[in-house]
């Protein structure tokens, strides 16, 4: 179990955000290197998108994926990935995968809606994707 007593982890540069409680050893236990979030239903319907990569350099492209768990069987599903602007989410496409670039240094946020014919949907946790560059994470700003 790792307790870091008010430290942090850090790789890259960037402070690595631990999302579960201390586990015991356990050598089949992985670490997923793609920065990635999921999202749960009640029905157990599960969304999650990967960017890969997370920080780019200016120019280059972003390709962003989903991830479905626990889909129902009788349908196939739709898409529809938001972008984030001034606080405001505003459809950007439909298809199962996303690719987005940006010509400046600058940060997107990205989430994506999957439904179903069936009435089942979930949405996925916010995804910030970065440009620099040097295609680094951004320095901190606090």
């Amino acid at each position: 179990s790792l307790e870091l007593n008010g430290g942090t982890i850090r790789a890259s540069g960037v402070d690595a955000t631990l999302s579960h409680t201390g586990q015991p050893h356990d050598a089949n236990h992985k670490v997923d290197w793609q920065r990635q979030t999921t999202t749960t239903t009640t029905d157990g319907l599960q969304v999650s998108i990967a960017a890969s990569p997370v920080h780019a350099r200016i120019g280059e492209s972003v390709n962003l994926t989903a991830s479905i768990a626990n889909a129902p069987s009788d349908s196939n599903p739709s898409y529809n990935w938001e972008i984030e602007t001034n606080g405001e989410w505003s459809s950007f496409g439909t298809n199962p995968t996303l690719s987005f670039l940006a010509d400046k240094a600058e940060s997107w946020t990205f989430r994506l809606t999957v439904s179903y014919g069936s009435g089942d949907s979930a949405t996925s946790d916010p995804l910030t994707v970065s440009w620099t560059e040097d295609g680094l994470p951004p320095p901190s700003s606090g």
